[in-house]
């Protein structure tokens, strides 16, 4: 609440999950980050760097910084948090520290530290209520007193409550009653804390899941606590895996967040830091205990590496990628290695595992990719950003079963295999910032089950316009900031799948010609047009006919005189950005029948 009020309009604002290993470096790094826009986190290594960089960022601002879920009750470590924030009497900075320990709170605090009081009864069951549609059900006075004794169970935790709402939704009368009489709440525990009973509730909401539901969600245990998961990366990894389709991992998504086994993450460094496309998500911390307890025998962490007492683990988050993976790893079949910017990725780091289907490398230091990479037969999504070589291995076109391939961030690559085509059942290609790139193989029009392609910021690619006509598949496209694209208009028009397209600042929109070839791309959900020297004078009438577009930013159309009829009849136009369209006239009446829209 404090967070999204309008006193902190003005306010540059930053959210830090600190967590239970509580880091300086870290912290520090994930506000300079922030406040600087960039898309991946800082590397300051020394305290003194952290500090000064601390005082060029925060300097004259006034900032809003929440350190969320603090653990840490070392007075030591505490007042040197304390101290790296002291950055002079020129900014004007408000720090908030979330924290479910009393006397964490009074050594941290500089006023009273402030209690959040448990939900009544009441509340709990007025969340329940909401979230099981309660009023709309013809057996609702005999379920009455049943579920508000469920409610009475949620230890006033909200979190609690949503999650059992949801789950009595599609429940009959005596499935409440089962809930309400369930030995869930009685289990023996350690702890007779609220934590202990939302847990339970929790326990008793996935213990009804269909399998197939358990299983996505359990594998969610593979991403630290308080980690941002992108979406459709997920869904990538869940089909990768074999677990779903993409259609219905969308699907899964959704009945996950119903649940609040998965919550949407917003804060307004999201913005800066990712597109606006992008969809993220975080799991509470309760709810990552159970996913961790359902996947204890299958996945293995950091912690439990060295005492390791099993060969047949399925999944691994490891800390350290310099090393050769043990030989107690090698029947592994997802992996991802967190936290290892500081160390270079060893070649044997993932060799032996021959059942890899998920490989995340996103968070590696990678200077080169080791030829190895093409033993791997099963691999279906690797993620491996900012490769720091010339060149990736031609191996990797051995790779037949891959699905996901990320190379984002890697500008000193100058080329891809020439037989990259081989991997024919590629669906996604991110190769945003590879802008040492400047042409693609002969063989990429192969790729012709590509869906997602990004090729946003590749300054000097060309002869694209060769290869689209092959990629008839496409629903995702971003050939942003892309100036040697040249004239590609009647291509566009023939990829009808096509639901996102960005051609910000790409050489298309300076040329000047009509955008005739938008009234072919009926699916559009998202358009970005946007260009500081777009040429363009007037859209198509025919764009009225996208009864789907969500999305369009028009930012610097500076030619365009009158704003075409056709807005009236975007029935689900949410986002409008005429920005520096200076010349338009008569806005208010093109706009007249448009939606609740952000303009």
């Amino acid at each position: 609440m404090v967070y999204n009020s309008s006193q902190f309009n003005e306010y540059s604002q930053v959210w830090v999950y600190v967590s239970q290993t509580f880091d300086l470096i870290k912290i520090g790094n994930s506000i300079i980050s922030q406040l600087s826009g960039k898309d991946k986190e800082s590397g300051y290594t020394g305290k003194q760097m952290i500090h000064n960089s601390l005082e060029k960022v925060l300097a004259n601002k006034k900032i809003l910084i929440v350190l969320d879920d603090l653990w840490e009750d070392n007075i030591s470590l505490l007042e040197e948090l304390k101290d790296m924030l002291k950055v002079g009497e020129s900014s004007k900075m408000v720090v908030i520290a979330t924290t479910r320990s009393e006397g964490i709170a009074k050594k941290m605090s500089t006023i009273q530290p402030y209690k959040l009081a448990p939900l009544t009864d009441n509340m709990c069951w007025s969340i329940i209520k909401q979230k099981s549609a309660f009023g709309s059900r013809g057996d609702k006075e005999q379920l009455e007193e049943i579920g508000k004794v469920i409610a009475m169970k949620c230890a006033g935790v909200a979190l609690a409550a949503q999650s059992l709402g949801h789950t009595l939704q599609s429940m009959k009368s005596g499935q409440w009653e089962s809930v309400r009489d369930s030995n869930i709440w009685t289990a023996p525990s350690l702890e007779d804390t609220s934590s202990t009973q939302v847990l339970a509730s929790l326990k008793l909401s996935y213990s009804v899941l269909p399998s197939y539901l358990k299983l996505c969600f359990a594998y969610c245990a593979i991403f630290p606590k308080g980690h941002k998961i992108l979406k459709d990366d997920l869904v990538h990894q869940w089909v990768s895996l074999g677990f779903t389709s993409w259609e219905l991992g969308q699907r899964y998504i959704n009945q996950l967040l119903g649940l609040s086994f998965l919550d949407p993450f917003k804060s307004p460094s999201t913005f800066e830091l990712y597109d606006e496309d992008v969809i993220l998500l975080t799991m509470h911390d309760l709810v990552h205990d159970l996913a961790t307890s359902v996947m204890e025998d299958e996945i293995i962490f950091v912690d439990k590496v060295n005492n390791a007492e099993r060969s047949h683990y399925h999944y691994a988050l490891l800390d350290d990628c310099s090393k050769p993976l043990g030989s107690d790893l090698s029947k592994i079949r997802a992996l991802r290695f967190m936290g290892c910017d500081k160390y270079k990725l060893h070649d044997d780091a993932f060799s032996s595992a021959k059942s890899l289907r998920v490989l995340d490398l996103s968070e590696c230091t990678i200077h080169k990719l080791a030829y190895c990479i093409g033993d791997l037969k099963q691999l279906r999504y690797l993620n491996t950003p900012r490769v720091q070589d010339t060149k990736i291995p031609d191996s990797i076109t051995k790779l037949s079963k891959l699905i996901y391939l990320n190379l984002h961030g890697s500008p000193t690559i100058l080329a891809l295999p020439e037989s990259i085509g081989e991997i024919e059942g590629l669906l996604y290609l991110d190769l945003s910032t590879c802008s040492g790139i400047t042409k693609l193989p002969k063989s990429f029009r192969r790729l012709q089950k590509l869906a997602h392609l990004d090729l946003s910021n590749c300054s000097y690619v060309e002869g694209i316009s060769v290869f689209l006509e092959s990629l008839t598949q496409i629903e995702y496209l971003n050939l942003s900031y892309c100036p040697n694209i040249g004239d590609i208009p009647e291509v566009l028009g023939s990829l009808s799948k096509l639901q996102y397209l960005n051609l910000s600042s790409s050489s298309y929109l300076e040329c000047g010609k009509e955008a005739e070839f938008l009234g072919a791309l009926k699916k559009l959900e998202y358009l970005n047009l946007s260009s500081r020297e777009c040429g363009l004078k007037k859209l198509p009438e025919s764009l009225g006919g996208f009864s789907q577009l969500k999305y369009l930013n028009l930012l610097g159309w500076g030619d365009m005189k009158k704003m075409p009829r056709l807005f009236g009849s975007l029935k689900n136009l949410l986002h409008l950005d005429l920005s520096c369209c200076y010349m338009v006239d008569g806005v208010h009446e093109s706009l007249v029948g448009l939606p609740v829209c952000n303009i």
